[in-house]
């Protein structure tokens, strides 16, 4: 898929705002309504998703992990996920070496401070920040000591993002 920067945050705005309105009902319709055999993009995205909670379940400690309806995840944080997955599916990121394919049933992992980057599980190593940067929060651009750390899940993508001690409330 050949797409423009500009194109993909068109739609990745576009995207985020749909799933901002999806009402439970709606995502329970729409889970109906989409196929999910092992051979398809949705059950490909769906075994990534299994995955990743799987992997939270055994690495996040009990009680810092929460579910929240897109809704409730800050506009910026999720248009920034979205507009990752929507690079990725139109190859307009670097990748690790292992290249994970938009299409496959793997977890891949970006980070706001990393911009165009995409890496597997295995390559978090890429996604590491230091210097400035490591006290910039992501939300607002202010210098923070700590910085709190947020990892979004959405789909197959783990979207992690530093946080100031007031956009983390």
């Amino acid at each position: 898929m050949n797409i423009s920067p500009e194109a993909a945050r068109r739609a990745a705005v576009a995207v985020s705002d749909l799933l901002a309105a999806l009402s439970p009902a709606d995502v329970a319709e729409l889970a109906r309504l989409i196929p999910t055999g092992p051979a398809t993009p949705a059950g490909h995205a769906t075994a990534a998703a299994l995955d990743l909670i799987n992997t939270a379940g055994q690495t996040i400690p009990a009680g810092r992990v929460s579910y929240q309806r897109p809704a409730d995840v800050p506009e910026w944080l999720r248009l920034a996920a979205v507009e990752t997955l929507l690079l990725h599916h139109a190859g307009q990121v670097a990748t690790c070496l292992h290249n994970p394919s938009p299409d496959g049933p793997k977890p891949i992992q970006a980070a706001a401070w990393r911009p165009g980057v995409v890496a597997c599980l295995a390559c978090s190593h890429l996604l590491r920040v230091a210097g400035p940067a490591a006290y910039r929060c992501d939300a607002c651009g202010a210098h923070a000591d700590p910085i709190q750390d947020l990892t979004l899940a959405l789909g197959p993508l783990l979207y992690a993002v530093g946080l100031c001690g007031r956009c983390a409330r």
